[in-house]
C-alpha cells in the first residue's frame, strides 16, 4: 500500500503538476547552474566538497534580521528581527512531529494499548487534522479576516474637510488624483495590518492549544483522557502554516508593491526553501534524536519528560511569537507641483507620519 502510493505521488510530480517557470526562466536557471559548477571547478577539492555539505544550509541567510528604516532617513536602521522571530518558532513547532512515534510507544506502555488501539489512536489524530485544516481553520479566518479592519486616525481621515475649503477647491485635478491614490493605498495597507493581525492571533492560539495539551497528556491517568489530550493537540496543525503565512507577510511589507522590490517569485521560493529546511532539520533529525535520547533516558522513571520537553519547546516558541510585532508600513509621497494659473506655486509635501501642505497663492488683481 505503501509503496502504491510513492508510486502514485511520483507519477503526479513528474508528469500531472505543472512547471513552476516559464521555458526562457528554466533555461536561464540552467545556465547559472552552469556557469556555477564551472567556477566551482576552480575551486580547491576541499572547498568544493565544505560548499556541497553546507549549501542547503546557506538558504537560512534569508532569515537573518533585517535593516529597516522607518520612514525617517535622518534615523538610523533598525534591525528588523519579525523574519527570524518567525522561524526560530517555526523550527520549535516543527520538532514535535517527530515526537509521534514516541507517544504512540508511551500509549502502549503506559496504558497497555493494544495493536488496534494504538491504531485507532493514530487514526483519529490524522482525522482530526483533515478536519481542521479543511473545515475548521478556513471557517474561522474567513469569519475573522472577513471583518472590517478597525479606521486609524490618520491625516486622510480628514481629506473630507480640507477638500471642502475653497483652497482645495482651487486645487488643479492632479493634487485630487495624487489624494485619491493615497488614499487607496493607504486603505490597502490597512487591509494588510488587518490580515497579519489575524495569523499572528492564530498563530499565538495555536502554540498555546499544543501547550494545554501536552500538560494533559502528561498528567492523564487513563488511554481516554490521553487520547484527548492529542486530540486537542492535533487542534493546533494549522500552526505550520500560519507561520508561514506570516513569513510571507514580514519578507512582503505591503503586499505586491513589497514582493516587487524582493524579487517576486524567486524572493518567495527562497523564503520557502529556508523555511522548509528548518522543517527537515527539526522534523526528521533533531526531533528523533532528542526524543529518543529523552524516552530512553526516563523511560523507566519518569517517561512523561517527553511530553515535558514538547511543552518547553512551545512555550519557547510562544515567547517568541510574543515578541512579533505587525509590520508598519511606510510610504511616503512626495510631489511638487507648480502651476502658472493665476500666477500661484503649489507644493504638496504627505508623509504616513504627518501631512504639511506648504501653499503660496498669488491673488488675482
Amino acid at each position: 500500500m505503501a509503496a502504491s502510493l510513492r508510486i502514485a505521488t511520483a507519477f503526479v510530480l513528474m508528469f500531472i503538476l505543472p512547471e513552476s517557470l516559464t521555458e526562457a526562466k528554466a533555461h536561464a536557471a540552467r545556465l547559472r547552474y552552469k556557469r556555477e559548477k564551472e567556477q566551482d571547478m576552480t575551486f580547491s577539492t576541499l572547498r568544493r566538497v565544505y560548499k556541497e555539505a553546507t549549501g542547503s544550509l546557506s538558504t537560512l541567510a534569508v532569515l537573518l534580521p533585517r535593516d529597516v528604516v522607518d520612514g525617517n532617513p535622518l534615523k538610523r536602521s533598525k534591525k528588523d528581527w519579525n523574519l527570524s522571530l518567525l522561524a526560530m518558532s517555526y523550527g520549535l513547532a516543527a520538532i514535535y512531529t517527530g515526537s509521534m512515534p514516541f507517544l504512540i510507544q508511551y500509549g502502549v506502555g503506559a496504558f497497555r494499548w493494544s495493536s488496534e488501539t494504538a491504531n485507532y489512536y493514530f487514526s483519529s489524530i490524522g482525522v482530526t487534522r483533515a478536519l481542521v485544516l479543511t473545515i475548521l481553520w478556513p471557517l474561522m479566518i474567513k469569519l475573522l479576516k472577513s471583518r472590517k479592519a478597525p479606521a486609524s486616525h490618520t491625516p486622510f481621515a480628514r481629506d473630507e474637510t480640507l477638500e471642502a475649503t475653497p483652497l482645495h477647491r482651487s486645487l488643479s485635478p492632479l493634487r485630487s488624483r495624487s489624494r485619491s491614490h493615497q488614499r487607496s493605498t493607504h486603505q490597502l495597507h490597512q487591509r494588510s495590518t488587518h490580515s497579519v493581525n489575524v495569523d499572528l492571533l492564530f498563530a499565538r492560539c495555536a502554540v498555546g492549544l499544543e501547550i494545554l495539551a501536552c500538560w494533559v497528556m502528561a498528567t492523564a491517568t487513563s488511554g481516554a483522557i490521553f487520547a484527548v489530550g492529542t486530540v486537542v493537540g492535533a487542534l493546533s496543525v494549522a500552526c505550520l502554516p500560519t507561520i508561514q503565512a506570516l513569513s510571507l507577510e514580514v519578507y512582503y511589507p505591503g503586499g505586491n508593491s513589497g514582493a516587487a522590490t524582493r524579487g517576486g517569485q524567486a524572493g518567495t521560493g527562497r523564503l520557502l526553501g529556508a523555511l522548509s529546511v528548518l522543517q527537515a532539520l527539526g522534523s526528521q533529525i533533531i526531533a528523533p534524536a532528542v526524543y529518543g535520547f529523552v524516552y530512553s533516558r526516563t523511560v523507566a522513571t519518569f517517561p512523561q519528560a517527553i511530553m515535558l520537553v514538547t511543552a518547553c519547546c512551545f512555550t519557547v516558541a510562544l515567547v517568541l511569537l510574543a515578541f512579533v510585532r505587525v509590520p508598519v508600513f511606510f510610504w511616503t509621497v512626495h510631489s511638487s507641483l507648480n502651476t502658472e494659473e493665476g500666477g500661484g506655486e503649489v507644493r504638496n509635501e504627505d508623509s504616513a507620519e504627518g501631512l504639511l501642505v506648504d501653499v503660496e497663492v498669488e491673488a488675482h488683481e
